[in-house]
């Protein structure tokens, strides 16, 4: 998850660098940290779910 996260975070600053935005810390007036930690979460929070999708399929084929 450590290494979507970081993906997440480049990604999210090559948004920002295609539309000129400088700092997307404006989007929120005074929550200046959130946009921050949220764009870890653009990839790390989908590969979370298929990892527990994925696991959550082979627990119950192993179970048949």
């Amino acid at each position: 998850m450590n290494l979507f996260a970081q993906v997440g975070d480049l990604v999210e600053s090559a948004i920002k660098r295609g539309a000129g935005v400088k700092d997307s810390g404006a989007m929120l007036p005074g929550q200046w940290r959130y946009p921050g930690r949220i764009d870890a979460l653009l990839l790390a929070a989908p590969a979370l779910w298929y990892a527990q999708w994925i696991q959550e399929y082979f627990q119950r084929v192993s179970l048949r």
